[in-house]
C-alpha cells in the first residue's frame, strides 16, 4: 500500500507548480525508503505502463470516431440505426446484454434479493448528459452517434485484461459514454443525481493546466427576477458559480467578486486565494448567502477584478488569467470609459487577462458584454431564462484546456467509486480536433484503475 501510495503521489507530482514539485519531492525520497522492494516497484510500473498504453488506445479511437461524426450523425438518423442506451433511463434490455452481475459492484438493494450485483452490460455502453444541457444541439448529437464508435475498442481493452474497470469518454458539453454499461435506474427525477463530465476530477486534471480565475458576478436588484424554472436569476447564478468553484484545483487561483452599483470580494480578500479544498468551501459556503440589491455598475466589477489580479502578480503560476462576467442589467457606465479602464489594467499586469461575459436574460444588455470580450480575448453568450449557465459557458472550457500536453496521462488522487468498486483511481487523457491547425478540446478518455489490482504490486 505504501508503494502505491508513493507512486500516485509521483505521478500527481508532475501536474503541480514547480515548487510544489519541489516540496513534493523531498517528501518522496522520505518515503522512499519504506517503499515496497525494487522488484515490486518494477512489476507496478509495468501495470501503469499498460494502463497508460490502453489509455492512449483509446484516445486514439476517440479521435477518429469524432473525426467521422458527420458520417456517423447521419448514419444515427436511418430507421435501422441502434439507439445509445441512456444511463439514466428506465429500460435496459437483456438483448443489449443487460443482466444483473456482481462483475461490476454489488448493491442488494437494487436487484433483490435474487442478485447482490447491479444491472450492467459487457455489450453496450450507456450516455449520460448534464442536467439542463440542450439534446438539439449539433455536436452533443455528433457526440452521441460518433462514440458508439468506442464500444470495439472499450470491449478489446476489457478482454485483453489491459483495463479491468471502467472506461469512458466525456464530450466538452459535458455528457459522457461510460463502459461497461451501468444501469441507473430513474423513478422521478431525484433518484439520478446530476452529471456533468466537464466537472470531474479526472476531466479536469487532464484538461487543464494551472490557472488564475476571477467571477466577477451581478447582484443587482434585477438578479432577483424570476429565471423561468420557479428560482430565481441569482440561484441559478449562484450554481453555475458554485460549479465553476468545484472544478478548481489546488494549482489554481481564485477570487469572486460581487458587483451591483458598488463592489466587493466576496470573502473580503485582497488577493486571489489558492484553490484548496477548504478555500473553496468556504466561497461556496459565502455564495449561499448572497442576495439581489441595488444597481447596475460594470465599472466597479471590473475595477475591484484587476485590483485583484494586479495584488496577486508574482504569488502564482503566471499561466492562464481568466475573468467570468456575469450580468442580466444594464449598465449606465459608458463602453469607452470600461474599455479605458480595462485596457489600462491590463498593461499593467503580467500576462493579460482572457474576459468572458454573458449575458443572463432577455432584459440584459448584449452590446457592451460583448464588445468587451471580443477586445480581450474571449467569448461572449446569451443565457436565456430557465437555461443553466454552466451549459452555456463552452468557451472558458476550451479556454483552460489550452496548452495541455495531450500525450501525457493524468493520474487523479484516490476517490470512491461512485458505481461500486471500492476505492481507485483514474488516468485521462484529453483528446482534440487540430482541424485547420487549430487545436480545440473534443473531450477527455478515461479508465480507472482500483487500488485493489495497484495494491497485489
Amino acid at each position: 500500500t505504501v508503494s502505491v501510495l508513493y507512486w500516485i503521489s509521483l505521478r500527481f507530482a508532475f501536474t503541480q507548480s514547480p515548487m510544489a514539485r519541489i516540496v513534493r519531492a523531498h517528501i518522496l525520497l522520505a518515503a522512499l525508503a519504506v517503499a515496497a522492494t525494487c522488484a515490486a516497484a518494477q512489476s507496478l510500473d509495468a501495470i501503469v505502463a499498460s494502463k497508460e498504453a490502453a489509455l492512449s488506445r483509446l484516445a486514439d479511437q476517440a479521435r477518429a470516431t469524432h473525426a467521422r461524426r458527420c458520417s456517423a450523425l447521419t448514419g444515427c438518423n436511418s430507421l435501422n440505426a441502434d439507439c445509445s442506451v441512456h444511463a439514466c433511463g428506465n429500460h435496459f434490455p437483456g438483448s443489449r446484454g443487460f443482466n444483473c452481475t456482481r462483475g461490476f459492484g454489488e448493491d442488494p438493494s437494487m436487484c433483490g434479493s435474487s442478485c447482490g450485483g447491479l444491472v450492467r452490460s459487457l455489450n453496450a455502453s450507456v450516455l449520460r448528459f448534464p442536467t439542463g444541457v440542450d439534446t438539439s444541439d449539433g455536436d452533443l448529437q455528433a457526440f452521441a452517434c460518433s462514440s458508439k464508435g468506442m464500444q470495439a475498442t472499450f470491449e478489446a481493452e476489457l478482454r485483453s485484461g489491459a483495463i479491468t474497470a471502467w472506461e469512458y469518454v466525456g464530450h466538452s458539453s459535458g455528457s459522457i459514454r461510460i463502459y461497461p454499461g451501468a444501469a441507473q435506474a430513474r423513478n422521478g427525477r431525484s433518484s439520478c443525481g446530476d452529471y456533468d463530465a466537464r466537472l470531474r476530477p479526472w476531466y479536469i486534471a487532464a484538461s487543464s493546466g494551472p490557472k488564475d480565475v476571477v467571477l466577477v458576478v451581478d447582484v443587482s436588484g434585477s438578479m432577483g427576477a424570476s429565471d423561468g424554472t420557479g428560482g430565481t436569476r441569482m440561484s441559478s447564478t449562484r450554481n453555475a458559480v458554485i460549479a465553476i468553484l468545484r472544478s478548481l484545483t489546488q494549482n489554481d487561483r481564485v477570487s469572486v467578486v460581487l458587483f451591483n452599483h458598488d463592489a466587493r470580494e466576496l470573502r473580503s480578500q485582497t488577493r486571489l486565494q489558492r484553490a484548496t479544498p477548504a478555500t473553496v468551501d468556504a466561497y461556496v459556503a459565502a455564495m449561499s448567502t448572497v442576495y439581489a440589491d441595488g444597481g447596475t455598475s460594470f465599472l466597479t466589477g471590473f475595477r475591484r477584478a484587476f485590483t485583484l489580479l494586479e495584488a496577486s502578480q508574482g504569488e502564482g503560476a503566471n499561466c492562464n488569467t481568466a475573468v467570468l462576467f456575469l450580468t442580466d442589467g444594464v449598465t449606465g457606465d459608458a463602453l469607452t470609459t470600461i474599455q479605458s479602464e480595462i485596457s489600462a489594467s491590463q498593461a499593467r499586469l503580467n500576462n493579460r487577462a482572457v474576459i468572458f461575459t454573458y449575458s443572463m436574460g432577455s432584459g440584459a444588455d448584449t452590446a457592451k458584454p460583448q464588445a468587451i470580450a471580443c477586445a480581450n480575448d474571449g467569448m461572449w453568450d446569451s443565457i436565456a431564462s430557465g437555461v443553466d449557465p454552466l451549459t452555456r459557458m463552452r468557451g472558458y472550457f476550451q479556454y483552460i484546456a489550452a496548452g495541455v500536453n495531450s500525450s501525457v496521462a493524468r493520474w487523479t488522487s484516490v476517490y470512491e467509486d461512485a458505481f461500486g468498486l471500492g476505492q481507485m483511481v483514474t488516468a485521462a487523457l484529453p483528446v482534440y480536433d487540430s482541424l485547420g491547425g487549430v487545436r480545440t478540446l473534443v473531450g477527455v478518455v478515461g479508465t480507472d484503475v482500483t487500488m485493489a489490482e495497484l495494491e497485489r504490486f
